[in-house]
């Protein structure tokens, strides 16, 4: 089934619903919704509600509803006021910010995002596709990197509340689901007109957000619609507008100033074209042409809704499209000639060269090109269309189909043409065969401005990659009571998958053939793989206090076979509000198709290479190369990734007050791995890899083979602490008090089964150079809220313990960084709602470490944005 059968199952459905609602004079009122921890978060009037009877839900983690939300594993759950009450505007800001968000999350508002614009979130200091991201408990389409879905391609606007499992899960949900899981529930069962404009910038005047949401919903005894649009605009900021930025710590030795190195000297162009020694002072501040964080547009949709097919049977639907346009500007292309694939050389008689020699070695910055202007254009659609009904009252069913697909165009303009400037720097006979095509000889040997128009024609190029993901799977589910029991009922869930899953990435021509100076070369990558998976799930109540439950999932791969995956948990509860609990799992997550099928690449990886320090090798290596050329590429022998995880904890909750505490522990073995610095650095320290590693006659790499490996393993323990209270109708108004914290005891990474394990807790390696990004001992937030009379304020701190990034660098310490954050909000009745707020109140700068590959700062734990203002308005009608 594809997306057009999808979508006009959809718009059959809805067209019933819609033709129902205007045949029904008197809607229904809309359900109540959940208590939540604060009343200052609201951001629109609520409209009258009418009492709701005790609701049977699912929350992730379990198929089994029940009454509570006290399961066996713990969850944090975010409700809609929550989410609005933090002033931000897309779902990976919003999920980072919690504890467990430790490591390379990647959110568009504080990184570039990775290049496409997308997001993603890394739970516990594992990779993001080790967090398994689902909506409405569905998957969703990977990204255009293929390992993870992009949770900014999901409206805020759209969601009720967000999950986040805290747990392995995949005995529930299969792959990936070895940290956690995300779980984002959109909004259903709601009538009335939902409009909010939110306005935002920087202190600095830079990072303006504008987004506008309008949402329609509407029900009746028959069923239940829902529409909602959303229009989303970020700006840009430049590093250069930063005091922490403006600067890099690691400037490059590819000048605008040719940098030309022989055998004897080691010299730089001056403005009249003569030479004098290079000196590290002259190296280049990339930083005055960088943006540190993108700009964006997104366009969304969503649309969902159930109807009343006949009694005990009802149809739903649910779809999205998300349209993502990002932009930035990287520094200008840089050469750096003997680490270009390809053997390019300066001939000895091109007419530039004035060393009489053939040269190897020449560093330049093109800033006469500009910068690279980095574009993405990128599509999320996503379509479910299903039926759903009752068996004798006690038992749930549903079957449904699923479609998601990503589909990105990515363009970087103002590259080098590689095979041009080769004829333009080579022999000039070569290029007089060729001049009717524009050939000319190129001047890399002279100072910035030595480039004439001829030249530069020749030389530019951009490149377009084009990449699809997708996904379709078709579930069966039965959720009821297998029986009743003196002690209770015994829940069960069991079900069918079916899911095929295809990554298709189509290169840019001269990409493909490793033509192009200054982006990623890479070739087209093709995959696909058919899953067929099986689940069970029991819920057992032992004695009138205590109850187990037991999952297990079967999964049938198409690429590398079959795996079984078990968990078991148990909650006890002595007496009314106390509960202790505990959970045990196996986890597992199939390689990507990315990680299995894709073609070779270059990447100039940011890497330090040991030699580059003095006395640590007999031939010292130029400690002005920060980045080097690294082969990477997929692996068809991968296994999975395999993981144990246990968790167990105590639960207390008494009238306003709620308390929990969660020890958790997750092996993982078999860790999936592109890491050239580990090579490097097995290379240098053991003489491993020594086909992988290519020196020049100084002693410095000039390229690195690094294909997926299953390398690592970790160990990472730590505790969950969370505590909320509120004391609500004092004549004084309503106050909220809430804490959230991690702590992290050891996190054991171990690069291969060779090496031994290293605690990373307290530390921080850059992702650019194989590392696990900042793994802090502690993370929390602490929220303070107050109202009366239609107006509140509220408080959140943030805070990050200190980090150490190693002796090897000027600056290894990042100091413990908090900031604060204040809202204020006042109902204006049937005028809606306007609230305000300011993050980062006291304008607190990151840590600064020239550990960072950019911008001097870990921008996955750390932003350089500064205080921050935004207002919102909305009104529900």
């Amino acid at each position: 089934m594809k997306p057009s059968i999808a979508s006009a199952i959809s718009v059959v459905l809805l067209s019933s619903l819609v033709t129902a609602h205007a045949q029904d004079a008197t809607p229904a009122q809309p359900q109540g919704n959940e208590t939540k921890p604060t009343e200052a978060a609201a951001t629109t009037t609520k409209k009258p509600q009418t009492d709701k009877k005790t609701e049977v839900i699912a929350v992730t983690g379990t198929r089994i509803k029940r009454v509570d939300m006290n399961a066996a594993a713990p969850l944090t759950i975010l409700g809609k006021e929550e989410i609005q009450a933090t002033g931000k505007q897309t779902v990976t800001d919003i999920v980072k910010s919690l504890p467990a968000a430790i490591g390379n999350s990647v959110t568009t508002t504080s990184t570039n995002g990775g290049g496409d614009g997308s997001g993603n979130i890394a739970l516990r200091g594992l990779d993001p596709s080790s967090t398994l991201v689902l909506l409405n408990g569905r998957r969703l389409p990977l990204d255009a990197f293929g390992n993870s879905p992009d949770l900014n391609s999901i409206p805020v606007a759209a969601i009720e509340r967000i999950e986040v499992l805290q747990d392995g899960a995949s005995a529930i949900y299969g792959s990936d689901a070895i940290a956690g899981v995300i779980n984002i529930i959109t909004r259903k069962d709601w009538d009335g007109l939902d409009f909010s404009v939110y306005v935002g910038q920087a202190s600095r005047g830079d990072l303006q957000t504008k987004s506008m949401d309008l949402t329609y919903g509407a029900t009746n005894d028959k069923g239940g619609l829902l529409l909602g649009v959303n229009v989303y605009s970020q700006g840009s900021v430049k590093s250069r507008d930063r005091d922490v930025s403006k600067d890099a710590l690691g400037p490059s030795s590819a000048t605008p100033d040719a940098h030309v190195i022989t055998a004897t000297d080691n010299l730089i162009a001056n403005p009249d074209g003569t030479y004098r020694p290079y000196t590290p002072a002259d190296r280049y501040n990339f930083s005055s042409i960088t943006d540190a964080i993108m700009s964006q547009d997104r366009r969304s949709i969503f649309l969902g809704g159930d109807y009343l097919l006949t009694p005990g049977l009802k149809g739903f639907v649910e779809t999205t499209f998300t349209n993502t346009l990002s932009r930035y500007n990287s520094a200008p292309t840089p050469l750096f000639l003997s680490n270009e694939t390809g053997d390019l050389v300066v001939a000895a008689n091109n007419p530039f060269n004035t060393f009489g020699v053939p040269l190897t070695d020449v560093r330049k910055r093109f800033l006469q090109l500009g910068p690279r202007v980095s574009e993405a254009d990128s599509n999320t659609f996503r379509a479910v269309a299903g039926v759903q009904g009752k068996i004798a009252d006690s038992w749930d069913w549903d079957v449904a189909y699923n479609h998601g697909d990503s589909k990105t165009r990515a363009t970087t303009q103002n590259l080098v043409n590689k095979t041009n400037l080769q004829l333009g720097i080579g022999d000039p006979a070569n290029c007089t065969a060729l001049a009717s095509l524009g050939c000319v000889p190129v001047n890399i040997l002279g100072p910035d401005g030595s480039l004439t128009d001829e030249m530069m024609d020749w030389l530019r190029i951009d490149a377009t990659n084009y990449t699809k993901t997708e996904v379709d799977s078709v579930t069966v589910n039965f959720v009821g009571e297998l029986a009743e029991t003196p002690l209770g009922k015994i829940g069960l869930a069991l079900g069918v998958e079916g899911r095929t899953e295809e990554y298709n990435s189509v290169s840019d021509p001269n990409a493909e053939k490793y033509n192009t100076i200054g982006s990623t070369n890479v070739k087209s990558t093709e995959g696909d793989r058919d899953i067929k998976e099986a689940y069970v799930e029991l819920t057992v109540p032992l004695t009138d206090l205590a109850e187990v439950n037991l999952a297990a999932r079967h999964s049938d791969y198409s690429d590398f076979g079959t795996t079984t995956n078990p968990k078991f948990g148990v909650k006890i509860r002595p007496f009314e509000g106390l509960t202790f609990r505990g959970s045990y799992s196996t986890g597992f997550r199939a390689p990507s198709l990315v990680e299995l099928f894709q073609g070779q690449q270059e990447n100039f990886a940011s890497l330090s290479d040991p030699c580059q320090v003095p006395g640590n090798c007999a031939v010292q290596a130029d400690e002005d190369i920060n980045q080097f050329l690294a082969l990477q590429g997929g692996n068809t022998e991968l296994d999975p990734e395999k993981s144990k995880s246990y968790t167990y904890g105590v639960t207390y909750s008494i009238a306003n007050f709620n308390a929990k505490a969660d020890y958790f522990n997750i092996e993982t073995k078999n860790a999936i791995d592109t890491n050239p610095q580990f090579v490097v650095d097995q290379f240098r320290q053991n003489g491993l890899f020594a086909d992988k590693v290519q020196l020049d006659a100084a002693n410095n790499i000039t390229r690195i083979e690094a294909i997926a490996l299953n390398l690592a393993s970790r160990k990472v323990e730590g505790v969950d602490l969370a505590f909320d209270y509120a004391l609500r109708g004092t004549p004084t108004g309503s106050y909220t008090f809430s804490l959230l914290a991690s702590h992290y005891i050891k996190y054991m990474n171990q690069a291969d089964s060779s090496a031994p394990f290293e605690n990373v807790v307290g530390k921080y390696t850059d992702t650019a150079s194989g590392g696990r990004g900042s793994i802090p001992k502690w993370k929390g937030l602490l929220d303070l809220g107050w109202s009366n009379a239609g107006l509140d304020f509220g408080a959140t701190a943030n805070h990050v313990t200190e980090l150490d990034a190693g002796s090897d660098f000027d600056y290894p310490t990042l100091a413990a960084w908090s900031t604060f954050d204040l809202r204020a909000g006042y109902d204006l009745v049937e005028y809606g709602r306007f609230s305000v707020g300011i993050n980062n109140v006291t304008d607190k700068e990151p840590p600064v470490t020239d550990a960072a590959a950019n911008d001097n700062i870990d921008a996955r734990t750390h932003n350089l944005i500064g205080r921050y203002y935004y207002a919102r308005w909305g009104i529900q009608l």
